[in-house]
């Protein structure tokens, strides 16, 4: 992995249950990731519609140094964008290079 082409910053989140004032169990985000090195790649863009609903979606990867842990339940921030993981990859099994698969989602 060339360093010099991770230029970016993401933060990968996960998903976590805290309680509210009322002593509700709510569904939140928490920085799994913060501030990560990565190089972004965005793979292509389409869309279709849904109920009379125009839905653009964005592929995007981002690839960081070596990291264990990451799923696809958790997402990634970046440019104040959530983008959901698809895809987790150790490329060539070597535990070097970290490549995620996202998607994001957006209505116009």
């Amino acid at each position: 992995m060339n360093p010099g082409k991770l230029d970016r910053r993401i933060t990968v989140q996960k998903s976590t249950w805290t309680q509210n004032t009322y002593g509700e169990r709510v569904n939140t985000w928490a920085d799994y990731l913060p501030d990560r090195w990565a190089a972004v790649n965005p793979l292509e863009g389409r869309e279709f519609y849904w109920t009379r609903q125009a839905e653009a979606a964005i592929d995007i990867e981002f690839a960081i140094r070596y990291s264990t842990g990451i799923v696809p339940t958790m997402k990634v921030v970046y440019n104040g964008e959530d983008y959901d993981i698809k895809a987790v990859i150790d490329v060539g099994d070597r535990h070097r290079e970290t490549r995620l698969l996202c998607v994001r989602f957006s209505t116009a």
